[in-house]
């Protein structure tokens, strides 16, 4: 999920982590809400507020929640960590930081 789409559902890694439900919840996180820019350029809207997101910190939420969670900063880092992952009994989190508009593939 998107980083912006985490704050809606972020409560769900309580559920997961109550229940010991083994999930993997994969956070892919350009620090924007990338739709809602997009929409306002397609619209010609300037100055829309509230619109970037810097300090958002996945991991310490997924911490708070009794989740553990990292932060791959390579794609074979990223490849462990879902090996890990996908392996635990409980649930995990991993979050992909991504630059603005980019896409996974262009992580290094």
């Amino acid at each position: 999920m998107s980083g912006r789409a985490t704050n809606n559902a972020i409560t769900a890694l309580w559920t997961a982590a109550s229940y010991g439900i083994p999930v993997t919840v994969l956070v892919l996180a350009n620090r924007e809400y990338a739709i809602l820019k997009w929409f306002a350029n397609l619209e010609q809207v300037k100055g829309v507020p509230g619109l970037d997101l810097p300090g958002l910190d996945h991991l310490a939420l997924a911490a708070g929640y009794g989740v553990p969670a990292t932060r791959p900063a390579t794609a074979d880092e990223l490849a462990d960590a879902l090996r890990d992952a996908l392996s635990a009994d409980g649930p995990r989190l991993i979050e992909v930081d991504l630059a603005s508009g980019a896409t996974l593939p262009e992580m290094r």
